[in-house]
């Protein structure tokens, strides 16, 4: 299951090629972007959350798996620390070094 990433700079998406992130075995649930830096948080279907940084390439930087299909994906207003939430109501959270690009 693929993340569809276009970029909005210049005069926009048309005419670019999107950028297809692969990492997902089920559909992606949760999307949120780092509010300062170019690190996006993704949640599935299968449990994984997975965060990129759709600059640097396709492949995710890193991976943690919630006990059930994630429900929610946040990050702090100040980006040093992250929470994904699941179906079954468990919240995981990451903070410092475990968040953002390395």
């Amino acid at each position: 299951v693929d993340i569809t990433v276009w970029r909005f700079e210049a005069k926009g998406p048309e005419g670019s090629a999107p950028l297809e992130l692969q990492g997902h075995q089920a559909p992606v649930s949760e999307l949120a972007f780092h509010p300062r830096k170019a690190v996006l948080a993704s949640g599935g279907g299968d449990a994984s959350v997975l965060l990129w940084e759709p600059r640097r390439g396709r492949k995710p930087l890193r991976y943690a798996f919630a006990r059930d299909v994630v429900s929610q994906v946040a990050w702090s207003p100040d980006g040093a620390s992250f929470a994904a939430g699941d179906a079954s109501g468990h919240v995981t959270c990451w903070r410092g070094a475990d968040v953002g690009a390395p």
